[in-house]
């Protein structure tokens, strides 16, 4: 490791790690489910959830093939309104 490395940067995640996925899982219900007026993008889930790109985008993919975000244009995704 490098000096001055940030430790706490994570450049990977091991899909095996159930109290980190657990932990990833109620931060989306909170920040994207139960808000109806949220607004997604690769970047802002990244950013917030501490995750690796790769992570983002299969996070993205679940919430939009599960009908709960649809994408607005390119790259930004909403709450789709259930009706």
């Amino acid at each position: 490791m490098k000096a001055g490395t940030n430790v706490a940067h994570i450049t990977s995640m091991d899909r095996r790690d159930t109290a980190r996925r657990a932990e990833l899982v109620r931060s989306i219900v909170a920040g994207v489910v139960r808000n109806p007026y949220a607004v997604v993008t690769r970047e802002s889930l990244q950013s917030w959830l501490q995750v690796p790109g790769a992570v983002a985008d299969r996070i993205l993919e679940r919430l939009v093939s599960s009908g709960l975000l649809h994408e607005v244009r390119a790259g930004v995704w909403t709450r789709t309104q259930q009706g």
